[in-house]
């Protein structure tokens, strides 16, 4: 795996926080990752999720604020040996937060813009332990005009396949894309079954 420095900061804060994440993941069905680490079937999570942020985080969409959020795989092909790691999973830019917030909390963050990287659902090999996807958000630069520029600075096609997504240089695309630091992190862990 190449190292991502504010990936693994922000796992650690995850891992000894005592309140829920910041960044709620939920995947039709209702199947919700309010919690980090818990454990989802492959199924439960084959379809791209709608993301809901805190509400204390979520900026006012009138305010012209945007979100990009990524999804990476830490433990490809298998935990003990992520040569192919991290893969890229999803990269959606131009999120803003619903004109109203959840009951809960949250507020959903919405968009109508094609993602730089669809969705790809987690696929750890048989007989692979569980992998980690990583679910990031950040507030989007307003230097960064959206799944465009993602794709030209990377060189990504529009329905990138399996070797445009290993060995995906997370630290450089923050670097690139003026990122810094997430605002808010969750993952859940999913193995080959």
């Amino acid at each position: 795996m190449k190292p991502c420095p504010s990936v693994l900061r922000a796992l650690a804060k995850l891992d000894t926080a005592d309140a829920p994440p910041s960044l709620r993941v939920v995947f039709p069905g209702n199947t919700a990752v309010s919690r980090s680490g818990i454990q989802l079937p492959k199924l439960a999570a084959k379809d791209t999720p709608a993301l809901s942020v805190s509400t204390s985080l979520a900026q006012p969409r009138e305010g012209g604020h945007k979100y990009i959020a990524v999804c990476i795989d830490l433990d490809a092909p298998f935990p003990s040996f992520s040569i192919l790691g991290p893969i890229i999973h999803w990269i959606q830019t131009d999120l803003v937060a619903a004109a109203a917030a959840d009951d809960d909390g949250f507020t959903r963050l919405e968009t109508s813009a094609r993602p730089a990287v669809p969705y790809a659902p987690p696929g750890p090999p048989p007989p692979s332990g569980p992998h980690r996807y990583v679910f990031m958000l950040w507030e989007q630069p307003a230097s960064l005009t959206g799944a465009d520029e993602v794709s030209r600075v990377f060189s990504l096609p529009a329905e990138p396949g399996l070797t445009a997504r290993i060995r995906w240089d997370h630290g450089a695309f923050e670097e690139k894309m003026g990122l810094g630091e997430p605002l808010a992190v969750n993952y859940f862990v999913a193995d080959s079954r």
